[in-house]
């Protein structure tokens, strides 16, 4: 079990506002980066990996696709396309070219409607499910490639002391839930644990536990710290796969024959927070800094940096979106599962991988402008 380290309870009590305000400063003017120090070893590690070739980058935003505030999205085994709009919670399908075929969902609470979305995902029967907690239910779309239908919805049961994060369907055990027990003062390292559910989605048997988050403190409340170590998790047909953002690992586990298979990438070096790296956090953060005046020096307390913010598992790679401030090119790293291999991909700066289908990758830049659906064209 991961907890958090006493150095992160004592000095990070308002790191949360970087996460909170993380995605606002980048809609501000970026200013010229500091130049009184050299690239890290870990950015120097990325930028000498094998780059794969980008043959297109493709940028969707609201003037051709009516999509306001782009927030999550999804891809099915099809090439399909489905994008939650935050600003009214519809669903928009698109093809791989990026045109839309259709909108479903929107703000309400009458069937196919939803008061937020919480999570989504593609189950193995090629629907979508949708998870809403403000309403209480998971709500299941079938996908065609020029139309979602909503089918029906199952309401959520009284989990007691657990929290659903999210609902998947898989072959070998039908419905399962990702859960955490409620996190209070007194139990900030919950981990997460994966249940099967019965067919009015009550909790059935427990199939698996996985590491907590990196948590911190704040004001009386417990608060996920999204710069930390978090876990996150994606689930195939078959497998469950989950990952740690300190490291470029992963975990295997097949679910019905209880078996587990760990994926290690090796030297890779540490992400400090040092240099040029630190200079772009706290330039970014200057507001808050001017509000808080201790602020600078707990950015200046952090050691290590997380390495990846989203994490993706197709048929032979895993693909993470890597954590940088640094207003130059992002990256996406293609691994290899069983050789190791790692390779490199440019995207936009602000990109976030969500999916990835034959050579494409399919994400949200969240850049000054504003949150924009980019599809990335490589060459494997």
């Amino acid at each position: 079990m991961y907890c958090l380290p006493t150095k992160f309870k004592n000095n990070m009590q308002r790191i949360l506002l970087f996460a909170v305000v993380f995605m606002f400063i980048l809609g501000c003017e970026e200013k010229e980066q500091s130049s009184n120090s050299v690239d890290g070893e870990y950015i120097q590690f990325l930028n000498a990996l094998e780059h794969l070739k980008v043959d297109q980058v493709l940028v969707i935003d609201d003037e051709n696709s009516s999509i306001y505030n782009p927030h999550k999205l999804v891809v099915d085994n099809s090439g399909n396309v489905i994008v939650v709009d935050h600003s009214n919670w519809s669903l928009h399908l698109l093809n791989m070219f990026g045109e839309v075929q259709d909108v479903s969902g929107g703000l309400g609470e009458g069937p196919g409607e939803f008061g937020q979305i919480n999570h989504l995902e593609v189950g193995s029967d090629g629907n979508l499910y949708v998870l809403d907690l403000r309403l209480q239910r998971v709500s299941i779309f079938s996908i065609d490639s020029t139309s979602l239908n909503y089918q029906y919805s199952r309401i959520l049961q009284n989990y007691s002391s657990y929290r659903i994060h999210s609902i998947h369907l898989t072959d070998n055990e039908g419905l399962v839930g990702v859960f955490r027990e409620r996190l209070s003062s007194d139990t900030q390292c919950q981990p997460f644990y994966v249940y099967t559910l019965q067919s009015d989605l009550t909790m059935d048997e427990r199939l698996f536990e996985m590491p907590c988050n990196e948590t911190f403190l704040v004001g009386g409340q417990v608060q996920n710290n999204e710069l930390g170590y978090l876990t996150y998790w994606t689930f195939d047909n078959k497998n469950l796969y989950y990952s740690r953002s300190d490291e470029f690992s992963f975990q295997t586990v097949n679910l019905a024959e209880d078996r587990e298979q760990i994926y290690k990438v090796n030297d890779v070096p540490v992400f400090k927070n040092e240099g040029i790296v630190q200079d772009a956090i706290l330039e970014r953060m200057e507001l808050v800094a001017q509000v808080y005046p201790t602020f600078e020096e707990e950015v200046k307390a952090i050691e290590d940096l997380t390495l990846f913010v989203s994490f993706i598992v197709d048929q032979n790679f895993v693909y993470y979106s890597v954590f940088s401030p640094l207003p130059k090119p992002g990256k996406v790293l293609q691994i290899e599962k069983e050789s190791g291999e790692i390779k490199a991909i440019d995207v936009p700066s602000d990109f976030v991988l969500n999916g990835v289908h034959e050579e494409i990758l399919f994400g949200i830049d969240h850049d000054k402008d504003g949150s924009k659906i980019v599809f990335v064209n490589f060459e494997r």
